[in-house]
């Protein structure tokens, strides 16, 4: 089960990382391309609302590539052997897995739309926004990422070693990166928000 079900978690997980960093690196420079950002700014909304609804639209559109990734990862825990499916054990698995998801779709949707308002192109805010969220994982060896710490958390129940003293050190792990990508991501959308009328055209 996890050995065809954690490949195919992977490749949706990917699928939903390029979707995001995609469409909130797009979500303004498209509309500047398409000359119909300066329409949108003289709405009554302000700037914002304007960004929570670029972000909101982001998120809805790939909603559908995050529901089945809960499933994905939970499976081979729910299916396994019926001693290591202990409660601890799945609150442990249940919270790692909702910081890690929830601390790179704020990452993203952060990033995202501060160089969607900051560089002039749809490419070059995406490469941004892409590049933002890999290359500290490839000098950290994925360390750095919450999610590539909740794969390791799911590995560790798997193989039972949640339990006793280790519990505590696994969710310490994994919630710290997921923190820092929260608190990465909500400051990059506030500085998407201070920049939404500078450099309009």
């Amino acid at each position: 089960m996890h050995v065809v079900l954690f490949p195919l978690a992977q490749i949706l997980q990917l699928l939903f990382v390029l979707g995001l960093a995609g469409g909130a690196a797009g979500s303004i420079t498209k509309e500047r391309e398409a000359r119909t950002w300066p329409i949108l700014l003289a709405t009554p909304l302000d700037d914002g609302e304007i960004v929570k609804g670029k972000a909101l639209g982001v998120f809805l559109r790939n909603l559908p590539l995050l529901l089945p990734l809960p499933v994905l990862y939970w499976l081979p825990f729910v299916l396994g052997p019926s001693n290591q499916r202990t409660a601890p054990e799945f609150v442990l698995w249940a919270v790692l897995l909702a910081c890690g998801l929830a601390g790179t779709t704020l990452f993203l949707l952060g990033t995202g739309l501060y160089f969607s308002t900051r560089l002039k192109t749809t490419t070059a805010a995406v490469v941004a926004t892409l590049a933002v969220y890999y290359l500290p994982k490839l000098f950290f060896c994925g360390f750095l990422s919450p999610l590539f710490v909740v794969s390791a958390g799911m590995l560790a129940v798997v193989g039972g070693g949640s339990s006793g003293p280790a519990a505590p050190a696994i969710l310490l792990i994994g919630i710290a990166p997921a923190a820092v990508y929260v608190g990465v991501g909500l400051f990059f959308m506030r500085r998407a928000t201070a920049r939404v009328r500078r450099e309009v055209f």
